[in-house]
């Protein structure tokens, strides 16, 4: 693949499903000539950060854990939902633009 052709950040997740209790890392390639800051959010509260604000050089790995609250695991045994579906927000900055990537993750009981 050509240099000029090459995202500028690249993200994804290895996986797409983890189960209630587990633990999983957004991987995030930087094609920029210099490090960047990415921040990640999410805003369902079963996928948990250590941090929002990281510095990526050439790559970096980013851990979070999925970890049911009390209340929504009470809720998903009486509704009898099997999974719930989040969305991670991945914004870095290049020359005052924003790149915003989103990235689909499933967490169940399999």
């Amino acid at each position: 693949m050509s240099e000029i052709l090459k995202p500028l950040i690249k993200t994804w997740l290895p996986r797409e499903a983890y189960s209630y209790k587990d633990k999983g890392v957004i991987i995030i390639k930087n094609n920029m000539d210099e490090a960047t800051q990415v921040k990640v959010f999410c805003k369902e509260p079963f996928v948990i950060f250590d941090k929002t604000i990281y510095e990526v050089e050439e790559e970096l790995q980013i851990p979070f854990i999925i970890k049911l609250p009390a209340l929504q695991s009470a809720q998903l045994i009486f509704r009898r939902v099997p999974s719930l579906s989040a969305k991670i927000e991945v914004v870095a900055s290049y020359k005052d633009k924003q790149i915003k990537k989103i990235l689909s993750l499933t967490a169940g009981e399999w």
